[in-house]
């Protein structure tokens, strides 16, 4: 039997607009995809962080994801990522701790033209 460990899954998505709600559509989505690919319960998770690009300002993911999943007794928190001209823009980034059994594989998962920033992680599910 193996061993429980911490791991970190990566997770990126791109919203078209500066909206409330598309914010929140792609967080929820995002976190969702997250867990279906890396078949996680909510146990398993044991914090998330956020970061937004500095062109979106209208929501907080963390929030969308409290409200949304209602999973108010998971650490989360958001961060402005750091401005690097040429980026990719309206960028919605998350870092997520878990729980897995030592010997399981994690996915990383990269939705939108988030695809772009590690396309060697990006799988045909994502």
């Amino acid at each position: 039997m193996s061993q429980t460990l911490v791991r970190a899954i990566r997770a990126a998505s791109t919203v078209e607009q500066d909206s409330v709600d598309e914010i929140k559509l792609v967080s929820v989505e995002l976190i969702e995809q997250v867990v279906l690919q890396n078949e996680l319960l909510k146990e398993n998770i044991i914090s998330i962080y956020f970061t937004l690009t500095h062109d979106l300002k209208s929501f907080n993911p963390a929030t969308a994801i409290r409200e949304s999943l209602d999973w108010n007794d998971i650490v989360m928190i958001c961060a402005q990522e750091a401005y690097i001209e040429g980026g990719l823009g309206k960028c919605i980034r998350a870092l997520i701790h878990v729980q897995i059994e030592g010997d399981k594989k994690v996915q990383h998962v990269y939705l939108g033209r988030a695809k772009s920033l590690r396309a060697d992680w990006c799988t045909s599910n994502s």
